[in-house]
């Protein structure tokens, strides 16, 4: 029998179909629950979100993936290496809030220092909304 995963956390859904779990949801109410396949791979992914994957990387991996450039053109028109846009919107390199690399690729996405390095709180899922 396969486990399956739910969550209404759109944050987190976000992430998980960023690294490659494709989700189905279900509309129930005015709430979207979204569900995965509970494979050894999405528990390792949750435990990547869980251990500091930032809203910020979220909404930076977002705003490259709906860009019309590619990932690529975004970063040299930004002034930075393609291979560190990756492992920041990746969660591999962890910036610093107001990172000048960071704000010249928001610029370039039309993402203002503000939406990018927002102070967060827990951004662990709840099951239970």
């Amino acid at each position: 029998m396969e486990k399956i995963y739910s969550t209404l956390d759109a944050y987190q859904a976000g992430f998980l179909t960023l690294w490659g779990h494709t989700p189905s949801f279900v509309e129930q109410g005015e709430k979207v629950v979204f569900f995965f396949s509970g494979d050894e791979k999405l528990y390792q992914d949750l435990a990547a979100y869980n251990g500091g994957a930032t809203v910020e990387e979220l909404k930076l991996a977002i705003a490259v993936k709906l860009s019309h450039r590619r990932a690529y053109q975004i970063a040299w028109e930004a002034g930075v290496h393609p291979n560190f846009l990756s492992k920041v919107i990746n969660g591999i390199e962890r910036v610093k809030s107001g990172d000048p690399r960071v704000i010249r690729i928001g610029k370039v996405l039309g993402l203002s220092e503000d939406e990018l390095f927002e102070v967060r709180g827990d951004v662990r899922g709840d099951q239970n909304n």
